[in-house]
């Protein structure tokens, strides 16, 4: 039972007072040399009360008082015989701790040679509360087994928290161990696990992880710049667009400069400013860049070393002719998907409402597909299986082409949070990225909708944890790839914070 410590402070003050007046005084000189400690010869310690009465091994008892001596070490506490820990001391207090192994019985006290009982017994009542494991100690769902000691029911319950959120008891639970179920909102990430039992608590830090969907800073420090350098020392001025090599290495829009970020975090600036801030970027199996140059009506590509060529349109012209190209003009062109061959570029041909299609061998270009009826097509994600999904941030669908035969269909609509990117995985899965609300959702292979927030929260913040409790600002960039050990990893550009994070399930 909780103590009242008003009360509680107040019988002890009463105690010392009651032994305090008791007490002979000693005031022939040379015995003040070590004032608030009883000196050799001086008057015997006394125990006058002690409370809790009651409690297992490891409760703090506080007992009251005289002549303590102020040096802890120095205060010798038994219970029924058992040594006792000192934690605090003054003249008319100590703090201790029930030992292990200890008895009901008398509390004792021996200072020098001088010894006093307490008139009552203190009544051990059972282990001290202790948690020695925790199994499963990561899972997504199901019980968790919590093994220890001192699990005892003295009819005001046993209570366990994981993280901030209670976990009811099952059946089966024992004094050494308590199966309790996963809270169901128990985000993913560490959380300390917490038992209150016999007017005790105990709690084993960062006890159990539940595994989920988790977000992680990986470059960026969030300061506005173009600086290079390991991980999140680096800065970026606005994150947007991302690719990624066969190599694992990305590449970031960042204004007209196209960053790349290694495996081991490195940021740096391997090539020359464009003359402006790409839309969209794309990667070939051959490590070619290909950037659509919206504000200039061309698509351009920048190759391993670094030379910048254009590849269809004319710079600075608009208009809707097929051809190969300077030749040919395109409007406002937005996202690009190479194939994995690389023979193939496709183009959100945005201001003319078509998807276009560019040889890589011939530069020819040509209205591959759509004749107005693919309303402001947007980002574009290639699946390995030859279908291209075309984001419609203006009208809230995502289509879908089969680039074997042209043929269109809806792959989800009616959204009333713009999709402003997509990555698929080997199932046919779409993760979803809404930029203006700042969340990713989930599709199977069919449209329908699996989970409806994967990562990103309303509550602004720019945190690592758990995906479902971490915002983005404006974010602008989303792609994934597969790590070594076969996982779906996701990047995405944090635009706002000018940070990228790495969404994961672990």
């Amino acid at each position: 039972m909780p103590v009242n410590i008003r009360k509680f402070s107040a019988c002890l003050l009463a105690a010392v007072l009651l032994f305090a007046s008791c007490g002979k005084k000693n005031d022939k000189p040379g015995d003040h040399g070590n004032p608030g400690n009883p000196p050799p010869g001086a008057n015997a310690p006394t125990i006058g009360a002690f409370l809790p009465a009651s409690g297992a091994v490891g409760t703090i008892v506080r007992i009251a008082g005289t002549n303590f001596n102020t040096d802890r070490a120095k205060n010798i506490v038994k219970f029924n015989g058992t040594e006792a820990l000192v934690s605090e001391a003054t003249t008319t207090e100590l703090r201790v701790t029930v030992p292990a192994g200890a008895t009901s019985g008398k509390i004792t006290l021996t200072i020098a040679d001088k010894t006093a009982t307490s008139s009552a017994n203190f009544t051990v009542t059972g282990d001290q509360l202790l948690i020695t494991g925790v199994t499963p100690d990561r899972a997504e769902t199901g019980n968790i087994t919590i093994e220890g000691t001192g699990f005892i029911n003295t009819g005001a319950g046993i209570f366990v928290k994981i993280g901030n959120l209670d976990a009811d008891l099952q059946p089966g639970s024992t004094t050494t161990r308590l199966i309790v179920n996963m809270p169901a909102h128990l985000p993913a990430g560490d959380h300390d696990v917490t038992v209150i039992a016999n007017s005790q608590s105990v709690t084993r830090i960062k006890g159990f992880h539940r595994v989920g969907w988790m977000v992680k800073k990986i470059a960026g420090s969030g300061a506005t710049g173009r600086t290079d350098g390991p991980g999140t020392t680096a800065t970026f001025t606005s994150p947007a667009g991302l690719t990624i090599d066969k190599d694992n290495n990305f590449y970031v829009i960042d204004g007209p400069v196209i960053r790349k970020i290694a495996p081991d975090g490195t940021v740096t600036s391997p090539f020359t400013a464009l003359s402006a801030t790409p839309a969209a970027i794309t990667i070939d199996r051959n490590n070619n860049i290909y950037a659509s140059l919206e504000s200039r009506h061309v698509i351009v590509k920048i190759d391993a070393q670094g030379v910048i060529s254009n590849i269809a349109g004319l710079f600075g012209l608009s208009g809707d002719i097929d051809g190969i190209g300077e030749n040919a003009r395109l409007n406002n062109p937005k996202g690009i998907a190479v194939d994995p061959g690389g023979q193939f570029l496709y183009v959100s041909d945005w201001g003319n409402h078509k998807i276009k299609k560019i040889d890589l061998t011939t530069r020819q270009v040509s209205g591959y597909t759509g004749d107005g009826d693919i309303l402001f097509p947007g980002n574009l994600a290639l699946h390995d299986n030859g279908t291209l999904y075309v984001c419609q941030s203006n009208n809230g669908r995502i289509r879908t082409i089969n680039t074997q035969t042209a043929e269109i269909s809806t792959f989800v609509q009616g959204l009333t949070d713009p999709p402003n990117h997509a990555v698929i995985d080997e199932s046919g899965a779409v993760y979803v990225l809404t930029t203006g609300v700042g969340q990713v959702a989930k599709y199977d292979a069919n449209g329908q909708l699996l989970i409806a927030r994967m990562a990103g929260s309303q509550v602004i913040n720019d945190s690592d944890g758990a995906a479902t409790e971490v915002s983005f600002g404006f974010p602008s960039g989303f792609v994934g790839y597969k790590n070594g050990q076969g996982q779906l990893v996701f990047y995405i550009a944090d635009t706002r914070n000018r940070k990228i994070k790495e969404l994961k399930y672990e």
